[in-house]
C-alpha cells in the first residue's frame, strides 16, 4: 500500500512535537501515524494515506459547500483540535484539511504545533478563533452582518470556548453546529462533471444495470456501510446531498431550475443542463421489457399472486432480481409488492409488508401513497446498501421520494422510505 510521508522536518523539535502529537492525540479526524522512519539525522513521519482532495481544491472545483457538508468539516475540526489540546499542544493550521476516499475530513496541518505549557494558553485561544474563521470561510458564521438564532448560537459558542474550554463549552459548540444543520456526507465530485456513460443493454439485459466495474466509495470500516452508518445517524443525515441533487435533476426536468440551487453548476452551462436532463428524462422502456405486466402509463400492476410470493413465472423472475446485483431493479419489484400491500386492512398490511422489510415492516406503510410509478435511478451504492431516487415521470405532478435498500441474505429489502 502507498502510504504518504510528511516532508522531513526543519526543526528537529518541531518533528518531535508534531510526532508526540499525533501519536497520543486521540481522534479519527487527525492523520494516524504508521511509523517513524529514523535513519541518522534523516527522520519522517509514516502516515495513513488519504486519496481525497484537500479543502481548498474542493472548494475551487465545487466554489462552496452546502450548509450540511459544512458542519461535517467544522465538526471534524473542531474534534481534532480538541484532542491535539487534551494531549497539550495547540498551534496547528485548522484550514488545511485533506479528505479520504469516504470523505472523512482529516486535519493535516500538523507540522506548525506547539505545546500549550510553553506557548501559554493564548495559544489553545487562538486555534478557536481560527476554527470560527473556518466557519466564516465555509458560510456558517456571517462576518458583520446578523444571522438566524441558530447562526448567533454558534457565534456565542465560540466566543464561550475561547473564554473557557471545557467539556461543556465543547459539547455546547457541538450542538450550536447541529442546530444549523444534521451533517452529511461531503461530495468530493464537482457538479459539472458528468457521470459516466450509460451501459450498452445487451438483449435480455435489465435497465438500471451498472457496469461491474463502477466505481463505488470505499467503506469507512471493513465491516460496514456508510449509507447505513448515516441512516443510523439520521434520515436527513444521510439523504440532505442526495435529495438536494434529485430536487435539482427534477427542477431542470421541468424548466424551473432558479438560483436558489444548492449546487453553483460551472465551466459549460448549457452542456451540463443537457447532461442531469438526459439523467432525468432516460426512457423507461428498459424497466417495461423487464416487467411485461407494467402497462403504457408505467404504472404497475400488482396481483394478489405477485403479493403473496406465489410461484409463477413472474415471481420467480422478480426472486432472481431480489437476489441479484441490480438495486434499481430490485427496488422496482419491491415497490410493486409494496404499493399492492397498502390496499390491504391494517390487520393484513404489515404482514403483507414484513417479507420486503429489513426493520420494522410498518417503516414501509409511510409515505402513504403508492411509489411504483415513479421511475428509480441509483443515487448512491456502498457495499450492501443502496439509495434509489424516486423520480417522477414528465408531466405528472407526483411528488419525488427516495427509497434505502439492504441486500440481506435472502436478497434486497426495503429499509426505509422517504418524502423528498
Amino acid at each position: 500500500m502507498t502510504s504518504t510521508m510528511t516532508p522531513e522536518a526543519t526543526d528537529a523539535s518541531a518533528f518531535d512535537r508534531e510526532a508526540a502529537a499525533l501519536l497520543s492525540a486521540d481522534s479519527p479526524h487527525l492523520p494516524r501515524v504508521l511509523d517513524v522512519v529514523a535513519l541518522g539525522e534523516h527522520r519522517e513521519l509514516l502516515l495513513e494515506p488519504l486519496d481525497g482532495p484537500n479543502l481548498d481544491e474542493l472548494l475551487a472545483r465545487r466554489r462552496r459547500l452546502t450548509e450540511a457538508e459544512a458542519v461535517t468539516v467544522v465538526i471534524g475540526v473542531v474534534r481534532a483540535v480538541a484532542a491535539l489540546h487534551a494531549a497539550g499542544f495547540a498551534g496547528a493550521v485548522v484550514d488545511a484539511v485533506r479528505f479520504d476516499s469516504a470523505a472523512r475530513p482529516v486535519l493535516v496541518g500538523t507540522s506548525t504545533l506547539v505545546e500549550i505549557v510553553a506557548a501559554g494558553r493564548t495559544a489553545a485561544d487562538d486555534d478557536w478563533r481560527a476554527v470560527a474563521e473556518l466557519a466564516v470561510r465555509l458560510g456558517l458564521l456571517a462576518r458583520g452582518r446578523s444571522g438566524g438564532p441558530a447562526h448567533t448560537g454558534l457565534g456565542l459558542a465560540f466566543a464561550t470556548l475561547t473564554a473557557s474550554e471545557t467539556t461543556h463549552t465543547l459539547d455546547q459548540l457541538e450542538e450550536a453546529l447541529f442546530e444549523l444543520a444534521e451533517p452529511a456526507p461531503v461530495r468530493l465530485m464537482a457538479a459539472a462533471e458528468p457521470p459516466p456513460p450509460p451501459p450498452t443493454l445487451a438483449p435480455g439485459s435489465r435497465a438500471g444495470t451498472r457496469p461491474s466495474g463502477r466505481p463505488r466509495k470505499a467503506h469507512r470500516k471493513p465491516s460496514g456501510s456508510a449509507l447505513v452508518e448515516a441512516f443510523d445517524a439520521g434520515p436527513s443525515a444521510l439523504l440532505a446531498e442526495p435529495i438536494g441533487r434529485l430536487r435539482e435533476r427534477v427542477a431542470v426536468a421541468a424548466g424551473l431550475l432558479s438560483g436558489r440551487g444548492r449546487l453553483l453548476v460551472v465551466g459549460g452551462l448549457v452542456a451540463a443542463v443537457l447532461v442531469v436532463a438526459a439523467v432525468v428524462l432516460m426512457p423507461d422502456e428498459g424497466r417495461q421489457a423487464a416487467h411485461p405486466s407494467t402497462p403504457a402509463s408505467g404504472r404497475a400492476v400488482s396481483s394478489p399472486a405477485r403479493a403473496s410470493g406465489s410461484a409463477s413465472p413472474t415471481a420467480d423472475a422478480d426472486a432472481a432480481v431480489l437476489r441479484g446485483d441490480d438495486p434499481v431493479g430490485a427496488a422496482t419489484v419491491l415497490l410493486d409488492r409494496r404499493d399492492a400491500c397498502l390496499a390491504a386492512s391494517d390487520e393484513r398490511r404489515a404482514a403483507c409488508l414484513a417479507p420486503l422489510a429489513d426493520g420494522e415492516a410498518s417503516d414501509l406503510a409511510t409515505p402513504a401513497r403508492p411509489l411504483a410509478a415513479l421511475t428509480p435511478s441509483l443515487l448512491e451504492r456502498t457495499g450492501d446498501s443502496a439509495l434509489v431516487a424516486l423520480t417522477p415521470k414528465q408531466g405528472t405532478d407526483m411528488a419525488p421520494a427516495s427509497a434505502l435498500l439492504m441486500r440481506t441474505e435472502a436478497g434486497w429489502r426495503l429499509r426505509q422510505l422517504y418524502e423528498n
